[in-house]
């Protein structure tokens, strides 16, 4: 006489195959989350301009005009040294007058100056002696200009991903 079967230990066909689908819709949801963050990652990665770039500059940029005591906006640094008059708007030279406690009035250039197809500002400062200095205030935009709008500086820079960001000021 054999009596009642006892069950074995494992699991029925319906259990396996819900375990398995479980599993790879939490599997499917980690590839997805991946992506996302791989594509939120390289977004954060071309917005560096704004983000990281343009405070800096702002920084600069706001120190170098507040502190001057005028300027003049010049289509070119090579045109304004030619005796060209000054712009208005769209101006890729500005130029600005400081002046130092001896009483003289030192002057300084914030230029747009391409370089390996993208362009920089450069600030040049001309000394008492007549030499030159200059570095990189900004590197790497598609663009900038520089404009006057009721004695207010502005000067308008886009990136290199289409980014676009202005700033402005005035002399003393």
């Amino acid at each position: 006489m054999t009596g009642p079967r006892k069950k074995s230990g494992g699991f029925t066909l319906i259990e396996t195959s819900t375990a398995l689908v479980a599993i790879m819709m939490v599997g499917l949801a980690l590839v997805l989350l991946t992506k996302q963050y791989a594509v939120f990652v390289g977004l954060a990665a071309r917005q560096s301009f704004l983000t990281v770039e343009a405070p800096q500059i702002g920084n600069l940029l706001g120190r170098l005009f507040d502190q001057s005591n005028s300027f003049l906006v010049y289509e070119s640094r090579a045109g304004a040294m030619a005796g060209v008059a000054p712009v208005l708007t769209g101006g890729k030279a500005v130029r600005l007058f400081f002046p130092t406690a001896t009483g003289v009035i030192l002057e300084r250039w914030i230029t747009v100056e391409p370089s390996a197809g993208l362009f920089q500002l450069k600030c040049h400062t001309v000394h008492a002696d007549d030499t030159e200095s200059s570095w990189t205030v900004a590197g790497r935009l598609a663009g900038a200009s520089f404009g006057c709008d009721q004695g207010i500086l502005s000067a308008t820079l886009q990136g290199p991903n289409g980014e676009e960001i202005s700033y402005y000021g005035g002399s003393q």
